[in-house]
């Protein structure tokens, strides 16, 4: 007989609609804990033993399993229900991501920034005021991005801060070539975000709408886009674990995207386009969304 151990991927046999599980605990004698993709937590009585069977291999692998956002306390609350969310997106946003009301409300504009990033911060713009030694063009020229009429994602603060931040450093050069590493350099990305990252907080602009704007609109098929509360609450409504901390960081970086990827592959069926169209479902699955 198969003793269930904490960390152990199983399958409900009379509710496959629950999908893979995880161990939370090992068995006691009273009951089973587990996790399941699509309803969360569930305590089955001990007795019920019987209706799970271990899972391994190719079919134990999960990201969503990889990456649970357990809740405080002993909750046993569903997660959200992916097919729902995209009936409610569908509902919202006639069309889906081709529709008018999207387009008109979610992507226009974004389209528009991503043309704009690409003419101010495109690769060999930025280089040849690099080549030039002109390092204060970098400088405005990531200024005059995130505060281009379009670009609503930063708020007028954060805004504010980044224009003003300059002062902060002895020149611009500093901010200049790690701008420009982060956006075009090779390697590695994550010490390139790092090093901007620490740029920004001597700046006194560290923060994650300024850091993932630039990327977001200029690499929308790979890159992600963090504004705080939007994106936790559509984590904690995936029970999906972002190791969100206010102060920019690799790790919730790395993790965000992971989610982004997680919901791109999970809503392949209405076709987003890249990133941007899934950083519009998050605004849709977020329950603040009017």
């Amino acid at each position: 007989m198969t003793t269930f151990l904490k960390g152990m991927r199983v399958k409900h046999l009379t509710r496959p609609e629950w999908g893979l599980g995880q161990l939370l605990e090992d068995e006691s004698s009273q009951d089973i804990r587990v996790f399941f993709v699509n309803r969360g937590i569930v305590h089955l009585q001990y007795s019920a033993r019987d209706k799970l069977c271990q899972v391994t291999g190719d079919q134990a692998i999960s990201i969503p399993l990889d990456h649970i956002m357990l809740p405080p306390g002993d909750s046993s609350r569903p997660v959200l229900n992916l097919s729902e969310a995209k009936e409610d997106f569908l509902k919202r946003f006639p069309g889906g991501f081709s529709g008018k009301r999207l387009m008109d409300t979610e992507r226009t504009f974004k389209e528009e920034l991503m043309r704009i990033g690409s003419t101010l911060l495109g690769r060999q713009v930025l280089q040849s005021y690099i080549d030039a030694g002109d390092f204060q063009m970098v400088f405005d020229n990531a200024s005059q991005f995130l505060s281009h009429q379009h670009n609503i994602l930063p708020s007028p603060y954060e805004k504010m801060a980044f224009r003003d931040g300059i002062r902060n450093l002895p020149d611009s050069k500093r901010f200049a070539v790690a701008l420009v590493d982060y956006l075009h350099g090779h390697g590695d990305l994550e010490p390139r975000f790092e090093t901007l990252a620490r740029v920004l907080a001597d700046m006194g602009a560290d923060k994650w709408p300024v850091i993932t704007n630039f990327r977001f609109f200029l690499h929308p098929k790979t890159d992600v886009f963090i504004k705080p509360l939007n994106l936790q609450h559509a984590s904690e409504l995936c029970q999906f674990e972002i190791n969100y901390k206010p102060q920019i960081n690799w790790l919730t970086y790395h993790s965000t995207t992971v989610f982004y990827q997680y919901l791109s592959e999970s809503i392949a069926d209405l076709k987003p386009r890249d990133m941007v169209d899934v950083q519009s479902f998050i605004w849709c699955i977020d329950p603040t969304y009017s």
